[in-house]
């Protein structure tokens, strides 16, 4: 599956046995494909992939929504949607994006105790309760 991101088109075939794969890696190498087509009606997958259950592919599918640069209202709210599940690497990568795409600085310090972790995403969320109207 990780030949994907070194190609320029994926078949739609191979794509969506990709997002709907048992195998985690499967479901990420899915999401990197998705990065170049993320404007082209793919963004509906990738939001899909953000509920994902395993972390790697919700950082796999936050990472394809910061490189394609989505600055939507849909886009935004679900990745600080997607950091309420555990996984200390994909709340830390989803964090990232979101300081990306918003300009706000809120890191995400997976090293740090838990009341500070959660601080962290109490203010992604209290930062979209007072912005999300700026999206679009």
């Amino acid at each position: 599956w990780g030949f994907w991101v070194h190609r320029q088109e994926v078949p739609e075939t191979l794509l969506a046995l990709g997002l709907v794969s048992d195998e985690p890696k499967a479901r990420a190498a899915a999401a990197e494909a998705l990065t170049q087509e993320a404007r082209r009606g793919n963004l509906a997958r990738l939001l899909a992939l953000l509920k994902d259950q395993h972390e790697m592919v919700r950082l796999s599918a936050a990472e394809a929504i910061g490189k394609a640069n989505v600055r939507s209202a849909e886009a935004v709210g679900a990745l600080v949607a997607a950091l309420t599940p555990p996984g200390e690497a994909a709340r830390q990568g989803i964090c990232r994006v979101l300081e990306q795409l918003t300009g706000e600085r809120i890191p995400y310090d997976p090293s740090a105790d838990a009341e500070a972790r959660e601080k962290t995403l109490a203010g992604w969320k209290d930062y979209w309760a007072a912005n999300r109207q700026k999206f679009k």
